[in-house]
C-alpha cells in the first residue's frame, strides 16, 4: 500500500533543508552514520519527488534534518556593544589608518 505522506514530506523537507542551509551532502553523511540506508543520489532523487523511499527511511532523514539544525545557533540581534566593537575594529585596521603607510625617520 502506497503511503500518502512520502511526497508531502519529501517536499516540505526539502524546504527545510533550503531555509537552513543544509546541503544534500551534510544530511545524507549524518544520515548515514544514524544507519540510514538510501544511497546519495536516491536521497537527493527523494527531495526532489522523483524517487519513494520507505517510511522508516524518510522518517530517519526528517530526524537527520531535525539533528543537524539543533546543532546549529540561531541568528541573533546584535547589541549597540556590539557594533561599537565591531566598528573600533574596523577603524584600527591598517586599511583605514591614516598614520599606516607613514615611513619612520
Amino acid at each position: 500500500m502506497d503511503d500518502p505522506w512520502g511526497e508531502e514530506q519529501g517536499r516540505r523537507l526539502h524546504e527545510v533543508l533550503e531555509r537552513a542551509g543544509i546541503t544534500v551532502q551534510q544530511l545524507w553523511m549524518e544520515y548515514l552514520h544514524l544507519g540510514g540506508t538510501a544511497h546519495r543520489v536516491e536521497v537527493e532523487a527523494y527531495l526532489h519527488r522523483s524517487l519513494k523511499l520507505p517510511r522508516a527511511q524518510r522518517d530517519l532523514l526528517a530526524h537527520t534534518a531535525n539533528l543537524i539544525i539543533s546543532r546549529t545557533p540561531p541568528p541573533t540581534a546584535p547589541y549597540s556593544i556590539e557594533l561599537e566593537q565591531r566598528r573600533q575594529d574596523t577603524s584600527q585596521d591598517p586599511a583605514g589608518d591614516p598614520s599606516a603607510g607613514q615611513s619612520c625617520p
